[in-house]
């Protein structure tokens, strides 16, 4: 019997914003530049398409966002599967109720 519906926007149930930067700092700095996390925070709640040409413009790069996107995607599956990622604290004893 269903007890529940959980909606799972970005970060209920798991902590993405690690994933997103190591992403977005391994895309800039195969393209020769570094993002620190606090500067990163400033495009956290950004959509990507967004975030990517504010940082193609700040850091002059000259590839397309859909690609810069299309590598995103890839990237972030790769990293899941290399370091896993992070539950939001509680949140399996919570599932239990």
């Amino acid at each position: 019997m269903l007890k529940a519906v959980i909606f799972d926007m970005d970060g209920v149930l798991v902590n993405t914003e690690p994933v997103y930067y190591k992403v977005t700092k391994e895309i800039l700095n195969e393209n020769g530049h570094d993002i620190d996390y606090k500067e990163y925070e400033k495009y956290i709640g950004m959509t990507n398409e967004f975030t990517w040409e504010l940082l193609k413009q700040k850091y002059s790069i000259n590839i397309d966002t859909n690609e810069l996107i299309e590598n995103m995607m890839i990237l972030k599956d790769v990293i899941i599967k290399r370091d896993g990622y992070e539950l939001i604290e509680n949140i399996e004893n919570l599932l239990k109720i």
